[in-house]
């Protein structure tokens, strides 16, 4: 009868280990992988955080000038007028008659999520010292441009025609 009840009560633990141990046990060890997400994404999100951070130090040591230079070089937006006023303003300090200005806007020539561009057409007129001008200007301003063709005619008066298209990027988001 002892080893009745003995073994029944072999039999029991078995069960309730099988029944009720190993379930809490292996629940334990799910438990365990969860938290080891939870501090992996914890870790990962501390890593952006500090990347963040040293992005932020980064962009507020930008001088004010740097970044007026950088929006003016691409700027995240354009409007036609704009774009008249920067070769209106390049022809008079050049000496330059402005004969004609076409715009395009949105053009779909290199357009990115991030780029769009718009075609222009420039014409204009003056003496060969002021063309040279013009063009070292339109060279070497800062906004962000491709020049796609240049076409130079001498006029019988002396003067030359000076006739222009490319493209002007900016920002497109």
């Amino acid at each position: 009868m002892k080893n009745l009840i003995l073994l029944l009560l072999l039999i029991g633990a078995a069960c309730g280990v099988y029944f009720i141990a190993l379930p809490a046990w292996n629940r334990i060890a799910e438990l365990r992988a969860q938290i080891a997400e939870v501090d992996n994404v914890r870790t990962r999100i501390e890593e952006v955080r500090d990347q963040r951070d040293k992005l932020v130090d980064r962009f507020n040591a930008v001088d004010a000038n740097a970044l007026r230079r950088l929006d003016k070089m691409f700027p995240t937006s354009i409007s036609q007028e704009e774009v008249y006023v920067f070769f209106e303003e390049i022809a008079r300090r050049t000496g330059m008659g402005m004969k004609t200005l076409a715009l395009t806007p949105d053009s779909g020539a290199a357009k990115t999520p991030d780029r769009k561009a718009m075609q222009f057409r420039v014409s204009v007129s003056g003496p060969y010292s002021n063309v040279r001008v013009f063009l070292n200007t339109v060279e070497n301003n800062i906004r962000l441009m491709d020049i796609t063709a240049i076409d130079v005619v001498a006029k019988p008066d002396g003067g030359f025609d000076v006739n222009m298209q490319g493209l002007m990027y900016y920002g497109g988001k």
